[in-house]
């Protein structure tokens, strides 16, 4: 990888992707350092039965908004949506953005490495689970 960030607030190129359809935009660069982080605590809310959250950019894009309805979870944006979206799919892209980018954190500043690992952790606790339940979804 060659994503050798200085800073927290270092950029990269990343963006959520629904059905072939790129969000904010293909190509989008933003500091995975910061947002990551902010995705994972947004993402702990709507596990714990917010109705809506923002998952903000740092540089700037127009916020994913994911909202809850009977159960089900819908990704909208400036310009795009509503789509309906796999929660497991949800937590698990992020967990593994967030796995791709911790170790080159670990070589800038290990204090934020931890803190990388520690919301793939949270992002593990919360997979599976029926949103607003808390209980594990029996496998099919």
């Amino acid at each position: 990888m060659s994503f050798r960030p200085t800073h927290q607030h270092e950029g990269l190129f990343f963006w959520w992707e629904f059905d072939g359809v790129p969000y904010p935009f293909e190509d989008h660069a933003d500091a995975p350092g910061v947002v990551f982080g902010w995705w994972t605590s947004q993402l702990m809310q709507l596990s714990y039965g917010a109705r809506a959250t923002p998952l903000v950019f740092f540089e700037g894009a127009p916020a994913l908004v994911l909202t809850q309805e009977d159960n089900r979870i819908f990704a909208s944006g400036e310009g795009f949506g509503p789509v309906e979206v796999e929660w497991e799919s949800l937590a698990s892209a992020l967990q593994q953005a967030i796995i791709t980018v911790a170790p080159a954190f670990e070589q800038m500043d290990r204090a934020w490495a931890k803190r990388f690992r520690e919301d793939a952790d949270r992002l593990d606790e919360i997979k599976g689970y029926r949103k607003n339940t808390r209980k594990k979804q029996n496998p099919i």
